[in-house]
């Protein structure tokens, strides 16, 4: 059913990871909540944050009913300080860091770095909305349009070229790595795999 989603609710750096294949994972749903029949999933017990700090949405921070929206609010945290290097909402004291992210103010954020295209922006922007009714729908949407400002700025990516990426980026440190554990299902016996 369409109306039945998972929420992962902690969509944060340690929680991505990219393959020698150059396929972007999702990991680490410890915290996830499945809707059913879309029903709202509320935090654990009252008054209980999940998650990490600054990867947040208002609504998590506000104790708000949130949905799946709230994972885009923070795929567009990771988008901006992918492209930046810098935190978006971090401050000094976890307070301050509760109200930037509440108040979900990017603007002046953004004029800083003038080198983000317009259409990067926008998606920041529609991302990053404080508004739940102002986000992008879901996160295929928000795909769609890194690809059309991608498109625009005749760039192309692919799982192929992010893996050509890190295969150069990490040319040479193969000799420091101890290989991988052979794949579950070729595993007969655990004892065996043991060093």
């Amino acid at each position: 059913c369409s109306s039945d989603l998972i929420i992962h609710r902690d969509v944060s750096p340690s929680n991505v990871i990219v393959s020698d294949g150059g396929e972007v994972k999702v990991m680490d749903f410890g915290v996830a909540r499945a809707t059913v029949g879309g029903q709202n999933p509320q935090a654990t017990r009252s008054g209980v944050l999940k998650g990490k700090l600054g990867y947040m949405s208002p609504e998590q921070v506000t104790g708000q009913p949130f949905d799946h929206r709230s994972d885009i609010f923070s795929l567009g945290i990771l988008l901006y300080e992918t492209l930046t290097l810098k935190r978006l909402f971090l401050a000094k004291t976890d307070l301050e860091t509760l109200v930037n992210i509440r108040d979900a103010r990017i603007d002046h954020k953004l004029k800083k770095h003038d080198y983000l295209s317009e259409g990067v922006g926008d998606i920041l922007r529609k991302a990053l909305a404080r508004d739940v009714g102002e986000r992008y729908p879901t996160a295929l949407a928000m795909h769609d349009d890194i690809l059309r400002v991608l498109f625009e700025h005749k760039k192309q990516v692919s799982g192929g070229a992010l893996a050509g990426y890190l295969a150069k980026l990490f040319e040479g440190e193969d000799a420091v790595h101890t290989p991988s554990p052979p794949p579950l299902h070729e595993q007969t016996d655990r004892k065996s795999t043991r060093l």
